[in-house]
C-alpha cells in the first residue's frame, strides 16, 4: 500500500522577481530554466512599537522553477494551491499570515509574563528544482524535473518543525510521475522489504542498535521507529542512481530523529519488480 502524505499549505511574503536561465555543468546538478523569487520580511506583533515588539520573520526562495505554460501550471497546481503565478501565491497568503500572527496578540497580552521569545515566530520556505536522468531503471526512462518544497518554521509550541514535499515531472510530456507507475502493486511487498533494510542501516549508522537477540529482519520499532513496518510513501524523488523516499519528523520516527530520507539503488528495485 502506498501512503499518501498530507499537504500543509505554506505562508509567504512580498517579492522581487529575477530571471535566471543558467544550467549546471560538469559534476554540478542540472538546474532547469525558470523564475527565481526571493522574498524576506518581518511582521511586528504590535505595529508601531519599533524593534521592541516580537517579530514574525519570514523568507521565501524559489530557485529556477518554471512558471509559464502547462509545466508551470502543473507545478503551481500541485505546490502553490492553484495560484495563477508565484506573485499571486505570495500576495494571497500574506493576508492570511498577517491575520494569523495578529490573532495571538490577545494571548500575548493575557500572558504578559511570558518571555518575548515565545512570540518570536520564524518561517522559511524554499523551492528547488533539479533535472535528473535515471540510469538503468526502465520504468523511469528519460529526463525528469524533481522539485523539492522545504519548510522550516516555529509558530509557537515546544519546538520548530521541518517538512519537505517532492514533485517529480517527466519533461517529455510535462506529466507528474506517481509511484504506482514505477512500482506495480504486486511488487510493493518486496520493495517495502528494501525500505526496511535501508531504514535499519540508517539507524545503525546513526548509533541506534536493537537489543541482543533481535532478528535481523525484526520489527522496525527495535531500530528506533514508530511502527513495525514502513509503507511506501508518495513523497518520493529520483536521483541518477536510485529512488529516494522522504518522511517528515513524526511520520515514522520520533522528532529527535529528524527527517528520514533514504535512496534505494535502481538495481535493487529492478530485482524486486521483475
Amino acid at each position: 500500500m502506498i501512503r499518501h502524505t498530507p499537504f500543509i499549505f505554506g505562508l509567504l511574503i512580498p517579492a522581487v522577481f529575477l530571471f535566471d536561465g543558467c544550467t549546471g555543468s560538469g559534476n554540478e546538478k542540472q538546474r532547469p530554466q525558470g523564475e527565481t523569487l526571493i522574498r524576506e520580511e518581518s511582521l511586528p506583533l504590535y505595529p508601531g512599537e519599533g524593534r521592541d515588539t516580537p517579530q514574525f520573520r519570514i523568507s521565501l526562495k524559489i530557485e529556477r522553477i518554471p512558471e509559464a505554460g502547462p509545466l508551470g501550471r502543473l507545478i503551481r497546481d500541485r505546490l502553490c494551491g492553484g495560484a495563477e503565478s508565484f506573485q499571486q501565491y505570495g500576495d494571497t497568503l500574506i493576508a492570511n499570515l498577517g491575520g494569523e500572527y495578529a490573532g495571538i496578540r490577545e494571548t500575548a497580552q493575557e500572558f504578559s509574563d511570558m518571555p518575548a521569545a515565545a512570540f518570536e515566530w520564524e518561517y522559511a520556505e524554499t523551492f528547488e528544482g533539479t533535472l535528473v536522468s535515471p540510469e538503468g531503471f526502465a520504468p523511469a526512462s528519460g529526463e525528469f524535473l524533481v522539485i523539492s518544497r522545504s519548510r522550516e518554521y516555529f509558530m509557537g509550541g515546544a519546538h520548530g518543525m521541518r517538512e519537505k514535499q517532492y514533485l517529480v515531472i517527466g519533461t517529455a510530456r510535462n506529466e507528474q510521475l506517481t509511484l504506482d507507475k514505477l512500482i506495480p502493486e504486486q511488487a510493493q511487498g518486496k520493495v517495502e522489504q528494501l525500505i526496511a533494510r535501508s531504514l535499519r542501516r540508517l539507524s545503525v549508522d546513526g548509533g541506534i542498535r536493537p537489543g541482543a537477540g533481535t532478528p535481523a529482519d525484526g520489527s522496525l520499532t527495535h531500530w528506533g521507529y514508530l511502527e513495525d513496518r514502513a509503507a511506501l510513501t508518495n513523497n518520493f524523488f529520483l536521483t541518477p542512481a536510485g529512488l529516494g523516499l522522504h518522511w517528515d519528523p513524526y511520520e515514522i520516527a520520533p522528532y529527535f530523529r529528524g527527517a528520514i530520507e533514504i535512496v534505494i539503488p535502481y538495481g535493487d528495485l529492478m530485482n524486486s519488480i521483475r
